[in-house]
């Protein structure tokens, strides 16, 4: 889980980096944080189940 969650930060990171540091910072910050609310997502359906 933290391995995949890693994973998929750094390849926003990559994505989204290059010549546009700032902005690659700021995705990276965007897809974090929609890495985090899936997980919590997910885990809130479970707490439910």
């Amino acid at each position: 889980m933290a391995v995949k969650l890693a994973l998929n930060s750094n390849s926003c990171v990559l994505r989204n980096g290059g010549l546009y540091p700032l902005l690659g910072i700021i995705a990276a910050f965007g897809c974090l944080s929609a890495v985090v609310m899936a997980n919590a997502a997910g885990a809130w359906d479970n707490a439910k189940k």
